[in-house]
């Protein structure tokens, strides 16, 4: 038998998944492998990340638009080197579905919320002259709602930049070229929440 397509390997960690398969199903979810055009895009408008997630509502930005057409929910890989891996395109694509979690399950919502309200103030302070330095569009809520948040929740859940080093307690991190001391990125209690979210989730890494 032929090995599988690393969207299908994906795809089905997903579905097989004993929390997000009750949400995420092969009705309503999919991995898709954007084509030059969309890696482009990507570049453009995203700044060029390597997952995108998009909700079945999403219609994107003019010219830039759901990958299906809308309806379902995508993750969609633009980095050729993560697809030429499928068990890391794998454990990307877990990390990239927990942007869809909060609207599906209530108790991981509760204890989402409960983690952006612990950030430690210095923390907080640093990401709003981030904010503000980045001219983001929309307000610093929306921002750490759409975007950061789950960037620190990914840290807890095998990212290799800096917020998984910190969370992991390594003293240094090293990843695509860019190297440097850990900073204590997560408060006390935050980290008391990740151990209950990733105890709900049954992540072991």
């Amino acid at each position: 038998m032929p090995d599988r397509p690393p969207e299908q390997v994906a795809e089905h960690g997903i579905y097989n998944h004993p929390v997000m398969g009750q949400y995420f199903t092969p009705s309503n979810f999919r991995v898709m492998a954007a084509d030059e055009k969309r890696k482009e895009l990507n570049r453009q408008v995203s700044g060029g990340g390597g997952l995108e997630w998009w909700p079945p509502e999403e219609t994107g930005p003019p010219g830039y638009p759901h990958p299906s057409g809308g309806g379902v929910y995508i993750s969609e890989i633009f980095d050729d080197e993560l697809r030429s891996n499928p068990e890391a395109l794998k454990d990307a694509v877990y990390r990239d579905a927990l942007h869809g979690l909060p609207g599906k399950d209530k108790y991981w919502k509760i204890l989402r919320e409960d983690f952006r309200n612990n950030f430690d103030p210095n923390i907080l302070e640093f990401l709003k002259k981030r904010h503000a330095k980045q001219g983001e569009h929309d307000s610093f809520d929306s921002w750490m709602d759409r975007s950061m948040t789950d960037a620190f929740l990914r840290g807890a859940f095998g990212d290799e930049g800096q917020l998984g080093a910190s969370f992991r307690g390594e003293p240094e991190y090293e990843w695509k070229g860019q190297r440097g001391k850990s900073e204590q990125w997560y408060s006390p209690k935050q980290r008391e929440i990740l151990d209950k979210m990733r105890k709900y989730l049954g992540y072991e890494g």
